[in-house]
């Protein structure tokens, strides 16, 4: 144990003073805290009182750091950004909406306005036939609302009949070789242990590309 701990101390340290000289090459200040053995709670306290929660992906097998993800959605109140072992093409030119028009995409939507504002690109995609959208916000309105921010929009619809909407999302993003997706995470219920949105599930199983998201 003493030894892990020193192993991953030393990590940690060498992981800061790379990211401030990385960081300080962009003109921004960082403060790092590191708190080995302290547990979740100091991570939420930061971040709810900061503007974005950026974490990397983690498989459906990482249970400590999916432990962190659901964390940073479900308990912060805060935006996340969830970057895939890939890496990601800073900023993102081409953002990809998937909208199903409800208070989550909603508010995913508003979290991602500096993002959107410099994209070159904003599609925003309604898979149907995968769930009752008779209570949406149609993607028209949409269109409108980010207009008077200036931004423009593009409006993709597709059938989920055939398949699955994380499927079409996914084959969308790739067809179109977007930078970021923007999403509302969905859970069925508010127990921590419930079960989560079949899309919102994928996507944290499997991000194949940056994810912005929000509860």
């Amino acid at each position: 144990m003493e030894r892990e701990t020193a192993r991953s101390e030393e990590l940690s340290l060498s992981t800061r003073q790379a990211a401030r000289l990385l960081i300080a090459e962009a003109g921004v200040e960082l403060v790092a805290d590191n708190a080995p053995g302290r547990g979740p709670v100091p991570f939420l306290h930061a971040a709810r009182v900061h503007d974005l929660t950026v974490l990397d992906a983690a498989g459906p097998d990482a249970a400590p750091a999916r432990n962190a993800i659901e964390s940073a959605l479900f308990d912060t109140g805060r935006p996340l950004l969830i970057i895939p072992p890939q890496g990601a093409q800073p900023p993102p030119r081409r953002i990809l909406i998937a909208w199903d028009g409800s208070a989550r995409s909603a508010r995913a939507v508003k979290e991602a306005m500096p993002f959107l504002r410099l994209a070159d690109n904003v599609t925003a995609l309604t898979v149907t036939d995968e769930k009752d959208l008779s209570l949406m916000t149609p993607g028209a309105d949409l269109k409108a609302y980010l207009a008077r921010h200036a931004i423009g929009c593009e409006l993709a619809t597709l059938s989920g009949k055939a398949d699955s909407a994380a499927v079409l999302i996914r084959s969308f993003a790739a067809s179109e070789a977007m930078d970021m997706l923007v999403m509302g995470a969905f859970v069925h219920s508010r127990l921590r242990q419930a079960i989560l949105g079949g899309v919102t599930t994928s996507f944290l199983d499997d991000c194949p590309l940056p994810l912005l998201t929000a509860h």
